[in-house]
């Protein structure tokens, strides 16, 4: 069976992946062998090392082909929140707003590593991971104990938006006053 849509998506990719020196097999033997193995990045790979040995031939995708530090064209729009230039915008919900007082946890969401966001959830790798049937959320044990948390003990985590019930995980690699909601190291 070839879908149109993934080898088109798969040939495209194919031929920048080329361009860069790397290989990938064609669509229909990929479906062929059901998997796809991503060559390695080089270790010493240098950012924008084109532009950087030769800015003036190997310009950038933005207006002035460099670095801009500035955008006139986003400056253009107006946004309140999308200035033209690096500043600094107080989120609606971190641990310095007036919200941390009611709610002094903050919760760190990553992508999970045993599934691809809600996908394959019911997967036996993802299952695997669960602490009583609910997705592990890691949390410092100080904080825990402050709350009577105890590792494998199902907690709801919430604010005034909403709540959710997570599987506590203790750990030390959480700092004080954070929690994550997936079963990865969060720093």
């Amino acid at each position: 069976m070839k879908w149109n849509g993934c080898a088109i998506c798969t040939d495209s990719s194919s031929e920048q992946a080329a361009a860069k020196g790397a290989r990938w097999i064609p669509f229909d033997e990929f479906w062929e062998r059901g998997y796809f193995e991503m060559p390695e990045v080089p270790p010493n790979r240098v950012l924008f090392e084109d532009f950087r040995r030769d800015p003036e031939k190997r310009g950038l995708s933005t207006p002035s082909k460099r670095i801009e530090i500035f955008s006139e064209k986003i400056s253009g729009f107006h946004y309140d929140d999308c200035l033209g230039h690096p500043a600094w915008i107080e989120p609606a919900e971190w641990l310095g707003s007036a919200k941390a007082q009611t709610y002094p946890l903050h919760l760190l969401t990553t992508q999970p590593n045993t599934r691809l966001h809600g996908q394959m959830d019911m997967g036996r790798l993802s299952q695997q991971s669960k602490v009583a049937g609910r997705e592990p959320m890691r949390i410092n044990r100080a904080d825990a104990a402050a709350r009577g948390i105890r590792d494998g003990d199902v907690v709801r985590v919430f604010n005034d938006r909403g709540a959710v019930l997570a599987g506590a995980v203790l750990s030390d690699e959480i700092r004080s006053g954070r929690h994550s909601d997936r079963n990865r190291r969060v720093v």
